[in-house]
């Protein structure tokens, strides 16, 4: 972050600044050159991807999921939500540790520490994040929904 949220430090905030990184992807035997795609592709997607590639199966589980089946079609079906966490660390011990879904549309962020408000944001209408929609009544279904998608995550890491 460069200012942004009033914030002027790397990797510890759940804002789209921060979250969302453009990943560029050279492969000619697959990717086209000039190819777009919008989906939400983590970097717990790189290693399946590569192992796939390789045609070599992982020797252990392993988080994320190839993306090949995206390089090779854009409309193949990909992820709804992702996981975004933040713990609290010695070499930054004012950053509050926070966790997030994220959708296309929506993201929403929720303090671990007590007194710290939640968070909600509409991309669509707020891309920049400026606007915090939690506590606007017509919303509760929402934050309602995005609480229960963060826990079924958060269960999926276990």
């Amino acid at each position: 972050l460069m200012g942004e949220h009033g914030k002027f430090n790397a990797k510890r905030w759940a804002y789209d600044p921060v979250l969302r990184v453009p990943m560029l992807v050279r492969y000619p035997r697959l990717v086209t050159e000039g190819s777009v795609r919008e989906q939400m592709v983590l970097n717990i997607d790189v290693a399946p991807t590569l192992l796939e590639l390789a045609e070599v199966e992982p020797l252990i589980p392993i988080h994320g999921q190839s993306f090949v089946s995206l390089l090779q079609n854009a409309d193949s079906p990909w992820r709804q939500a992702f996981l975004a966490e933040y713990f609290l660390e010695k070499v930054s011990p004012r950053e509050r540790p926070w966790k997030a879904v994220r959708t296309e549309r929506w993201k929403y962020i929720e303090y671990t520490e007590e007194g710290i408000p939640a968070e909600l944001y509409d991309l669509q209408a707020d891309p920049k994040e400026e606007h915090n929609l939690i506590d606007q009544p017509e919303q509760q279904t929402n934050v309602e929904a995005l609480q229960n998608q963060l826990n079924d995550l958060l269960k999926e890491t276990n």
